[in-house]
């Protein structure tokens, strides 16, 4: 088996896996999936995921998952999903597959991941969560589909901010963020300020105008 793996031999692997050959037995049981799935080798990648190879592993700098939505190998991406690969495993980085989907602006996968069960609140080791990024990245596409899969409106990234502070422009997502519950008045940043303030500061009219009509502590 490990000469058939190094020899990247699909058939002959099918063959041996068929014939009770396990890849857990393989010194090389890590190394070929994370190799394979780093040069784009589909049916190999494939072959070895459904041979058993151990998808979750993270003896490396990133999981499986998560080095298949860097490579954007869509097809790798649902092999591994289908075959119950952890949509919420954290890699050495502390990304999830749904973060990193988000912040490659691959938006399929991320409703991919959305909809088989990803964690639409888990953060990564910097605190940004999957709403904070879409934010971040002008993405209202994923912004509209985490509030709809229950996306906590008002969690807190790095800087202490929430959705609602750090969308500073775009009138058609603060509506939005509104509508799903976001605090009106609730403060962040280093100095708490709240979303009315940080709207002063831009000099947004429209913003500032929009925050009082619906509510904001003018005080």
């Amino acid at each position: 088996l490990d000469y058939a793996l190094e020899n990247e031999n699909v058939l002959l692997i099918k063959i041996l896996i068929e014939k009770g050959a396990s890849l857990e037995d393989s010194i090389f049981k890590y190394y070929f999936l994370i190799n394979a799935i780093d040069h784009d080798k589909v049916e190999y990648a494939k072959c070895l995921i459904q041979g058993g190879a151990d998808i979750n592993n993270s003896n490396y700098e990133v999981t499986p998952l998560n080095l298949a939505i860097e490579k954007n190998n869509l097809e790798i991406f649902e092999c591994l999903i289908d075959h119950d690969a952890n949509v919420n495993q954290k890699d050495r980085n502390g990304d999830t597959p749904l973060l990193l989907a988000i912040t490659k602006n691959n938006n399929d996968m991320a409703k991919y991941l959305i909809d088989h069960g990803a964690d639409v609140n888990q953060m990564n080791y910097h605190r940004e969560t999957p709403l904070t990024q879409s934010l971040i990245n002008k993405n209202e596409e994923i912004v509209k589909y985490l509030l709809c899969h229950g996306a906590d409106i008002n969690l807190r990234n790095k800087e202490n901010k929430t959705a609602l502070i750090i969308e500073k422009y775009k009138m058609d997502v603060i509506q939005l963020l509104l509508e799903h519950g976001a605090d009106i008045n609730g403060n962040g940043g280093k100095q708490k300020r709240t979303p009315l303030i940080y709207a002063i500061m831009y000099e947004n009219v429209a913003i500032v105008k929009y925050l009082t009509t619906c509510g904001a502590d003018v005080n």
